[in-house]
């Protein structure tokens, strides 16, 4: 519906997507081949140099009115009035309040858990955050930050230690997240070569080691490591650790060039050097015959130092557009793993699932890609 009430109000109900700015958290693409929509409700009004809108989404099936709810909500405004710079600011919340399963084996203990106010809410994430976005004189900048905060319940209850606490009970979001693109284009050169530089940051954490005092106790309860949240995002910084939009606890910086070879042919090259936000400690292990062995894995307070060094890539693509509504794609990844990678971080599904490997070997990916619109 356009012009409710005669004003530039429009409302629209229903399977849609929602893609709000560059797509850095809320993008209508899951992964670089799949695309995403909501069931959502979204109204928006059109001023003159600014748009506001406000929408409310479910993300899950359930016969219950109020409880068993996965939702989204959000009001996003941009301001356009200034050429060089457009404006946005934005509040986005998750409401997660899905059944959570706490594990006691018997009624007993479930009880007790209640009493002692052990049992799990509803995770309520909180996001609000600013883009800048623009271009002047050749060069082009975007820059886009972001704070989360609230009750990271479903979170809290992935830390069980095996003691008599499930999980933690208080575990919250407190995270900041960016991204910070600065580009220049020779729009007088052949090929207009568009030289860039790019820093993301996703603040994590890694709580995970425990003394031998904490280990020894049956009562001790346990931290939960909670990460910046990317939402919907479809970015992609690494596609040889298949990012997909899933990494936290991450930091990332990129040099690069960007070239136009013809009408139809983009080709873009990177730099990237990356790190985990906190390291992780893995289990004390020995090396025998090139390979690791952990000496005693279940003695969780003896470990190695961790590193948050993931090491170097470079990755490239190129994009063809044959037509309006029909593009080419070949993308390329070269990785040179660090002892972040080799000895494992936790770094994928926001910083909640382990990522390593055995070996320090170089490691590539390539893919082609066809996109089609009708």
């Amino acid at each position: 519906m356009r012009r409710i009430c005669d004003t530039p109000l429009t409302l629209r109900v229903g399977r849609q997507e929602l893609l709000f700015g560059n797509g850095w958290l809320l993008s209508n693409m899951l992964t670089p081949s799949q695309y995403l929509s909501h069931d959502a409700i979204r109204l928006t009004y059109t001023g003159t140099n600014y748009t506001v809108d406000a929408f409310a989404a479910k993300h899950n099936d359930s016969m219950q009115l109020f409880d068993d709810q996965k939702n989204l909500y959000g009001v996003w405004g941009t301001y356009t009035g200034f050429k060089p710079l457009s404006m946005s600011a934005y509040w986005l919340y998750v409401h997660d309040n899905t059944d959570i399963e706490t594990g006691e084996s018997t009624a007993l203990g479930s009880w007790v858990n209640s009493l002692l106010g052990r049992h799990f809410g509803s995770t309520k994430l909180h996001t609000l955050g600013i883009h800048l976005l623009g271009k002047h004189a050749g060069f082009d900048y975007s820059l886009q930050t972001a704070y989360q905060f609230g009750d990271a319940e479903h979170i809290g209850a992935m830390f069980n230690n095996g003691g008599i606490f499930y999980g933690d009970n208080d575990a919250k979001y407190d995270n900041w997240g960016g991204e910070a693109i600065l580009g220049y284009t020779f729009e007088d050169i052949t090929w207009k070569p568009r030289p860039f530089i790019m820093g993301v940051y996703f603040q994590g954490e890694d709580n995970r080691d425990v003394s031998f005092w904490e280990w020894l106790n049956p009562f001790y309860e346990p931290e939960a490591s909670v990460s910046f949240n990317r939402l919907f995002s479809d970015r992609n910084y690494s596609w040889t650790i298949n990012d997909n939009s899933w990494l936290s606890n991450f930091i990332q910086l990129s040099a690069g060039l960007e070239l136009q070879l013809t009408e139809k042919v983009l080709l873009n090259m990177r730099v990237s050097k990356n790190w985990a936000d906190e390291p992780f400690n893995p289990p004390k292990s020995i090396k025998l015959g090139g390979n690791r062995v952990y000496v005693a894995p279940n003695l969780s307070f003896w470990t190695d130092k961790g590193s948050d060094d993931l090491g170097w890539e470079i990755a490239s693509y190129v994009m063809y557009k044959y037509s309006p509504d029909l593009t080419f794609g070949l993308f390329g990844n070269v990785l040179f793993p660090d002892d972040g990678l080799t000895n494992g971080s936790f770094l994928h599904f926001y910083g909640t699932q382990f990522s390593g490997g055995t070996d320090d070997d170089t490691s590539a990916y390539l893919f082609w890609m066809a996109i089609l619109k009708f």
